[in-house]
């Protein structure tokens, strides 16, 4: 893992200091309520009920405290979008062009790649949850879900230049194989990066958890697992990167209704290569 976001409606002040710490890049959440912008002032957005991401005159006061910070990575300019709205066109433009070095990082819940290639954002970063939204799914209809959403993906980013980033959910996953397939998929069809993404954060209120130990059991079940594949994903993915996925031959089109994600079961044997 080399990469983590701030928390949100926060100042990434502590955040910045703790990935430098721990050698790691830190994308900057720029979301904030709606009655408190980021330096007092906003610029016009997108009506939400709570919340906005930086508008143009938040971002430029954000990018002028935290700018040059060694940690930094980038700023989460928009979530949950389809087709990108003027703020986040404008928000785009500028750090493309006063920190170029920096991810305009957005994220959609409705893949637009022809929207992101207009704007000049590098990544395509949809959110792609069969175990979430579809946890009730059989493993091998959630897995041939995830299939369809990452081949969605690869024509859009190959037709728009784009760099294929998915996001995927890890907790809470019943199935050991159903993790390490979204890792080890998501490269297979030419990823560039991947995001592994948790909606609990382990301190849920009235859950009761006080300890450390406590919040990592209920936060952290399949972690080592998703640990575990990236580690190989450290090991060989850099020999994915800067390729592009033209096309992918697979066997696993349609599993038998017997056969579910266990260990051994799905994946019978692999290669060196």
């Amino acid at each position: 893992f080399n990469l983590v976001m701030s928390p949100r409606y926060s100042l990434p002040d502590r955040a910045l200091e703790l990935a430098r710490k721990h050698g790691v890049g830190l994308m900057v959440d720029t979301y904030t309520p709606n009655d408190k912008p980021w330096g007092g002032t906003a610029g016009a957005y997108t009506p939400h009920p709570s919340h906005h991401p930086a508008t143009l005159p938040e971002l430029q006061w954000l990018h002028e405290r935290y700018g040059t910070h060694p940690a930094l990575a980038g700023y989460l300019l928009g979530d949950d979008y389809g087709a990108l709205p003027a703020e986040l066109v404008e928000t785009t433009a500028f750090l493309r062009e006063s920190a170029p070095q920096l991810i305009p990082w957005i994220c959609q819940n409705v893949m637009s790649a022809e929207s992101l290639a207009r704007a000049g954002n590098p990544i395509q970063d949809p959110q792609i949850y069969p175990t979430l939204y579809q946890k009730d799914w059989p493993a091998d209809e959630q897995a041939l879900e995830l299939c369809r959403q990452l081949q969605r993906l690869r024509r859009g980013c190959l037709r728009h230049d784009l760099i294929p980033w998915p996001m995927f959910n890890v907790c809470e996953v019943d199935s050991d194989s159903l993790i390490r397939f979204q890792v080890y998929a998501s490269l297979a069809f030419g990823a560039q990066g991947i995001w592994y993404f948790t909606y609990r954060d382990g301190l849920q209120k009235g859950a009761g958890y006080a300890t450390e130990a406590q919040v990592r059991e209920s936060l952290l079940p399949g972690w080592p697992v998703a640990a575990e594949a990236n580690k190989r994903v450290a090991a060989w993915g850099p020999d994915l990167l800067g390729r592009r996925c033209t096309g992918l031959f697979a066997t696993g089109s349609a599993f038998p209704r017997s056969v579910m994600a266990a260990e051994g079961r799905l994946v019978e044997a692999m290669s060196d290569d």
